[in-house]
């Protein structure tokens, strides 16, 4: 059988929640059997995410070589935010089936397969049908696969703070500072390869740099209440049963943390530019103070999120070959 192409991208810059879900894919597949190649467009970065990718700039490959990959890969996954709809077309002309992740209705859906796990995707309006859409088809990381049982403390001890592989928009300080002048609980503070740890040497700040998806499960399990950005890292959330405060740290954030905030899953304080963002986290932090709230967030995560969206994918991507 043919495999499947892969086909994403991942930098400091860009962020690696594309990449990560691309990863749940791709292992996902392999434990399936189906060959799978992953090309990446970035920096050497995305090799820390990703060792077996191939960093290459796909979207320089015409329609020549895309006919001549055809002949190995039966169908093509494509998670982009900058790969122009002309790329898609000429994909779709070749291969037998195209899958596109799309997060906000960037792509009409007509021709393709959209996988969109968003909250809100069933009312994006997509063209055509058989697409993937709502967080039961959300892709997580190999340890997040499956159910977890996390216990709910009666009394909140530690925080997680976690503003995605590079934090953007250095962050990680001001809510550092902020949470242990606040609250004084221990924090347990996540951070990329090349971010500087600054005011997180503080009594009773733990950090840990670049952890792995397990590293970053057991975090998880171990806080009480989280706080943040507002990407791929919600849904591993969720599926843990983690709950918190969300900052929307990119436009493509929005929607995202809009409809967690609906779900009553997590609380968005708002975008990180936003005035008297401080004051809007401290306040939805607090709110997770109550065993109660925590309890719930905890159920309606699971039932958004249970672990096994990447293999309903898998299985609706076999059944287009």
């Amino acid at each position: 059988m043919r495999g499947v192409l892969i086909l994403t991208e991942a930098s400091r810059k860009m962020g690696y929640g594309h990449l990560s879900r691309c990863v749940s894919l791709k292992q996902a597949l392999s434990k399936a059997k189906v060959f799978t190649k992953l090309y990446v467009r970035g920096d050497d970065s995305a090799k820390a995410f990703a060792k077996d990718a191939v960093l290459f700039e796909w979207l320089n490959w015409d329609k020549t070589y895309l006919k001549a990959l055809s002949k190995r890969y039966f169908a093509v996954v494509i998670d982009s935010y900058y790969a122009p709809e002309e790329f898609y077309q000429e994909c779709a002309r070749v291969f037998k089936a195209i899958i596109a992740m799309d997060d906000f209705k960037r792509l009409s859906g007509e021709g393709l397969c959209i996988l969109n796990p968003g909250l809100y995707a069933s009312e994006m309006g997509y063209l055509g049908k058989n697409h993937m859409l709502g967080p039961k088809f959300a892709l997580l990381r190999k340890p997040f696969w499956g159910n977890f049982f996390k216990k709910i403390r009666a009394r909140s001890a530690r925080f997680l703070l976690t503003f995605g592989g590079e934090d953007i928009r250095g962050l990680t300080p001001r809510f550092v500072r902020a949470l242990k002048s606040a609250f004084g609980l221990e924090l347990l503070v996540v951070i990329g390869h090349g971010s500087s740890l600054g005011v997180c040497e503080l009594d009773g700040v733990r950090v840990y740099r670049a952890l792995n998806a397990l590293g970053m499960r057991r975090l998880m399990e171990r806080a009480d209440i989280v706080l943040s950005a507002g990407g791929q890292t919600t849904f591993e959330l969720a599926c843990v049963g983690l709950g918190g405060v969300l900052i929307s740290v990119a436009d493509n954030q929005v929607l995202n943390c809009q409809s967690w905030h609906s779900s009553g899953v997590f609380t968005w304080a708002g975008n990180w530019d936003d005035e008297n963002l401080e004051t809007k986290v401290l306040s939805g932090l607090s709110e997770f103070f109550s065993y109660e709230k925590r309890l719930r967030s905890m159920v309606l995560g699971r039932n958004q999120v249970d672990g096994l969206g990447v293999f309903r994918v898998v299985r609706q991507i076999l059944e287009l070959n």
